[in-house]
């Protein structure tokens, strides 16, 4: 670009005087020849005004037939018009004016059409870059270009406040520059202007020039005067004066485009890897971000104290270093690089944790931005959950949801994240059919120039919504079909889209498709049609229909698999040898032997899954996930309920359905009283499977019953499957089941994180939790919450006049607290205390109640009849809460666990029973005590607090110990309990014991069954000292037995002393 030195040379600047208070540069910049002046834009015009037809060309070359009609009006309404528009013709002057009168550069022309109206001044219509020789970021300058020929005054107000906004808030087309770089090859210039993402590691200035073209003879130097209040320096102001400029301009013709030559960056080798460690081990990044996740957590636990506390963070400068790290996280991505699902997530939660204060502060439209954002960083680190609960939120407000559906991208991108698969082909079809009612009739073409230049724009805002549609439409096939050839034709669609946006000046959009692109190739590269095929050896059509409903089907189908999933098949899954697989709650425990059961009964109508679960409860959510998918390929599921007798609608079920979902007694009936089911059994699945060793007799007669039903599976060659979320010897109980202690797939992967505090009472007695830091993530130190209540609050009488323990009404008052926040468990150790609990909580909910639903109150009626009006379960739902024990009749137990589940209910306190793989949204835990009165296990806490932010529902959960001994117990007791089988350990007992009479051997067997649970193994109280302690009582039970014979018959017994 020679031209550009003579472009300059031509150009006079004038420097004016700064009045006092208006301390900025502003500059007047006329052309000497106004000729050359004009002969000189008509070579650069084309390296920034996209020509129509080569808009055409470019559309027609994507050979879509859908797009026919459209390209044809674009035809028509192109004929003969190729007008350039004004902003673009300010800002390939402004642009010249930078390259050639400054040492700035500008690596990317954005060879636009029109301005994008629909979308507010973004403040950055040029940026120019400065670097040392070494490639560090020296100075950013940011400019706002307006050619307004006949009211300057107004130009120099816009222009300045599009320049304000970028100082409020983010630079919008960095990130498009970065890009468009890449999209070129030209990586290492990518990643050099990456840099300016980085302003922790990186040190550089900004500043700010706003260019004015107008007519010289309307400009007054006054105008200098109007910039808007409150815009920093270092700002200049140029006013563009050119003679007779409203007449010139409009002689001004686009021609076709050029390439611009690459501009020279340094030439300089990046490491991003070491790049992406520098920002991530900046001691202000770190500060800041653990300011920022303080601020966020504030606002989310509902606490007023963040009004009194002086944050000291830039959320713009953290901003832009999330968008360093997503670019750097997609990068290296590409490269197969194993850190880069924690680069993405960690984008992911500085975006999540901006929208979270931008939402609470009313800043609803730049929070979506973060919201989408992190959900699609989310998605790509493999965090699908958490990219569902984010979008989820915004789509409760109506006012935000309304905005989406104006917006074609990022509402089909919202059904997509939330796994919404039947709402994203309707809204995919209305957009289709809409789309084919757009053509114009001829005599519907504006003839005024601007009108016509909006059209256009909107024709071709149009066809990047069409290409985005079809990109989605054609994932929506490969969900169905597993075809890959379809990857390639997403690929070219996103691509195609985001020149569309860019086109019309929408960078948002377009960078926003880029990242679309990336999260379809995640999705293909971790589908379950992909990696299943991996693992099957004969993939045929009745596989490929079955992964088709696993993938679309469901409030969240398995579009793809998860790490903890993806360990399952790598270990075996799909294999034939029987396995124990233990994986934390929440990680896709049901959906992963879903795949198994399949495997086992896919063309063997005559054979039978037995899926066997401690509850009725579980059963139910069991039977309702398996069922989706599986009964769409002819592969029935049902539940047989408890009890030791049969009907004949369970007759009926079982020449129905192939998988039966039932506890240990139903089947150890069944395969008692039916020969054919027990032949037919294929693949038995024990969920809760350290539950045969938990502390209640039901537990040894479990075992017996898996003891006859392995039998059975061994003779059948039958594959057994045991689950667990809390197992800690998963090799014992592999060789119990299969026999080798080697089958055993362990996962400790997690989708959500739990944040562990405890409560206590401040200097002022103030209430307030803390909170312990987390590894790797932030607040890194000590964080606390104080809470709205005193300690003398916390003295209060029961309806009899006694006072409630002190623990007891801690564990409400954090209970009402925390119910603000979301859904709230409250977990202790019996009967009793959970309706103290209940009884506290309704003495506090009488002066401020939850607010209670016509759900709720019809569970309040349901109750009244089954248990009367003064029933305790009754005054606490009417108040807006529940609780759970053993002793409520199981209808009313159902009741509840649906109320909870389906989130009617938001507070419940209960005992263990609703620890055994119950899947409710709880996202807060209150742990009221682990042994008051009873001890709690390790393996029933840690099947407790599993539940607290459960996948699908929270991205975090918070698990908050009312006693911090309860909480130091925990980290002290980290292993969960050894699990060992009744039997075994009572053959062992039995052999090292001699036996006195039948009263010794009942007080032995009492002993041994508390003494062989881990609910009673303490610390140091293992097998062999509980041995040594029952040999001591056995011997001196002899000792006193001969002593007394003797001293009977008057014998010595000093002999036997």
């Amino acid at each position: 670009m020679s031209f550009l030195k003579d472009f300059t040379d031509n150009l006079v600047l004038v420097s004016c005087t700064k009045p006092v208070g208006k301390d900025f540069e502003r500059q007047k910049v006329t052309p000497k020849d106004v000729e050359t002046f004009l002969r000189h834009l008509k070579l650069i015009i084309p390296y920034f005004c996209q020509h129509p037809q080569g808009i055409i060309e470019e559309l027609e070359n994507l050979k879509e037939d859908g797009l026919k009609s459209v390209i044809k009006d674009l035809h028509q309404m192109t004929q003969g018009q190729v007008k350039v528009w004004n902003g673009t013709i300010g800002e390939a002057i402004a642009s010249s004016y930078i390259l050639g009168c400054t040492d700035y550069q500008i690596p990317v022309f954005k060879l636009r059409f029109s301005p994008n109206r629909k979308m507010p001044m973004h403040g950055d219509d040029v940026l120019g870059l400065k670097f040392n020789a070494d490639g560090i970021p020296k100075a950013l300058l940011v400019g706002e270009f307006k050619n307004y020929g006949s009211n300057p005054k107004q130009a120099v107000k816009d222009a300045s406040a599009g320049l304000f906004k970028v100082q409020e808030g983010s630079v919008t087309l960095l990130n498009f520059i970065i890009n468009v770089l890449r999209t070129a090859g030209r990586y290492n210039e990518a990643n050099l202007v990456k840099r300016f993402n980085d302003p922790y590691t990186y040190s550089y200035y900004t500043e700010y020039i706003a260019v004015v073209v107008t007519q010289e003879e309307k400009w007054k130097d006054k105008y200098f005067d109007d910039v808007i209040e409150g815009i920093t320096i270092p700002l200049t102001v140029n006013a563009f004066l050119i003679p007779n400029w409203i007449a010139y301009q409009k002689e001004l013709v686009s021609s076709q485009n050029k390439e611009p030559s690459k501009l020279s960056l340094p030439s300089v080798d990046t490491d991003e890897l070491i790049e992406v460690k520098k920002l991530l081990g900046n001691s202000d990044f770190k500060s800041e971000h653990n300011q920022l996740a303080s601020e966020a957590l504030t606002v989310e636990l509902k606490n007023e104290q963040r009004r009194f506390i002086s944050y000291k963070y830039d959320p713009r400068k953290l901003e832009k270093a999330a968008n360093f790290l997503a670019l750097t996280g997609y990068n290296l991505l590409t490269d197969g690089s194993k850190e880069a699902e924690q680069v993405l997530k960690e984008s992911a939660v500085i975006h999540e944790r901006l929208a979270i204060l931008r939402l609470e502060d009313g800043k609803a439209s730049i929070a979506v931005e973060n919201i989408v954002t992190s959900a699609l960083l989310y998605s790509i680190a493999g965090y699908n959950a958490n990219a569902k609960v984010l979008v989820s939120k915004i789509l409760h407000q109506q006012d935000i949801k309304d905005a989406l559906l104006s917006n074609t991208p990022r509402i089909l991108l919202t059904h997509l994240l939330t796994g919404e698969i039947s709402q994203l082909q309707d809204a995919l079809a209305q957009f289709f059919f809409k789309f084919a009612q757009k053509e114009l009739e001829p005599n519907d073409y504006p003839q005024e120039e601007e009108e016509w230049m909006d059209l256009v724009s909107t024709k071709i805002a149009d066809i990047g919504d069409w290409l985005t549609a079809k990109a989605f439409a054609n994932f929506t096939q490969y969900l169905r079909t597993g075809n890959e050839a379809l990857q390639a034709e997403i690929l070219k669609l996103t691509i195609a889209a985001g020149r569309q946006y860019a086109t019309v000046s929408d960078y948002r959009s377009y960078v926003l498709l880029n990242s679309i692109g990336k999260y379809f190739q995640s999705l293909i590269e971790h589908s379950t049609q992909k990696l299943v095929s991996t693992y099957v050896d004969d993939m045929n059509d009745e596989w490929k229909l079955y992964l088709r409903f696993l993938s679309t089907l469901g409030k969240f189908p398995m579009m793809s698999i998860w790490k903890s999933q993806q360990k399952a098949l790598q270990e075996g899954l799909l294999e034939d040898k029987s396995l124990v697989i233990a994986m934390p709650t929440s990680a896709g425990k049901t959906k992963t032997v879903e795949l198994a059961i399949y495997h086992s009964l896919k063309d063997k109508p005559d054979k039978v899954c037995a899926y066997v679960v401690p509850t009725r409860a579980l059963a139910y959510e069991v039977e309702s996930s398996l069922s989706i998918s599986l009964s769409r390929v002819s592969i029935g599921v049902s539940i047989l309920y408890g009890g030791y007798d049969f009907s004949q609608l369970e007759e009926d079920i079982l020449k129905d359905n192939q998988v039966f979902v039932l506890t240990p007694e139903k089947l150890d009936l069944l395969t008692r009283n039916s020969e054919e089911f027990k032949s037919k059994l294929a693949l038995l699945i024990i969920d809760e499977a350290h539950d045969s060793a938990a502390a209640n007799p039901r537990s040894l007669r479990q075992e017996l019953i898996y003891s006859r039903l392995l039998a059975i599976a061994e003779k059948n060659h039958a594959r057994v499957i045991g689950i667990s979320a809390v197992i800690n010897n998963a090799g014992d109980f592999a060789k119990w089941l299969s026999g080798n202690e080697k089958n055993v797939v362990k996962i400790d992967w997690r989708p959500t994180k739990q944040r562990l505090g405890f409560f206590e009472w401040s200097q002022t007695t103030r209430a307030k939790v803390c909170y312990l830091p987390q590894m790797g993530d932030y607040p890194s130190d000590n964080f606390f919450v104080l809470l709205p209540f005193l300690k003398s609050g916390c003295s209060m009488k029961k309806p009899n006049g006694k006072f409630y323990q002190q623990s007891v009404v801690v564990a409400a008052r954090l209970a009402m607290y925390y119910t603000q926040t979301g859904s709230t468990l409250v977990f202790t150790t019996t009967k009793p205390i959970v309706e103290t609990i209940a009884e506290c909580l309704i003495s506090l909910f009488q002066k401020q109640p939850l607010a209670v639903s016509p759900e709720m109150q019809q569970i309040v009626n349901e109750f009244t009849e089954l248990l009367g009006s003064e029933h305790l379960l009754v005054k606490a739902v009417a108040l807006g809460f529940c609780y759970h024990h053993a002793e409520l009749p199981n209808v009313v137990r159902r009741r509840i666990e649906n109320a909870v589940r389906d989130n009617i209910i938001p507070l419940i306190v209960s005992t263990t029973t609703l620890s055994q793989g119950v899947n409710l949204p709880i996202k807060n835990v209150i742990v009221h005590s682990l042994s008051m009165h009873n001890k709690i296990s390790m393996a029933q806490y840690a099947n407790a607090v599993g539940r607290a932010g459960r996948a699908g529902s929270e991205t975090e959960g918070h698990i908050i110990f009312c006693n911090s001994k309860d909480l130091e117990l925990v980290r002290q007791e980290a292993p969960i309990e050894v699990s060992e089988s009744f039997i075994v350990s009572a053959i062992r007992h039995l052999a090292q014991s001699r036996l006195l009479s039948l009263e010794t051997t009942k007080d032995f067997l009492s002993l041994w069954a508390l003494a062989s649970t881990s609910q009673f193994r303490e610390a140091g109280n293992d097998y062999e000292n509980w041995t040594q302690q029952r040999n001591f009582s056995k011997q001196k039970a002899e000792r006193n037995f001969i002593l007394f014979r003797f001293a009977t018959s008057g014998m010595d017994s000093r002999v036997f002393s």
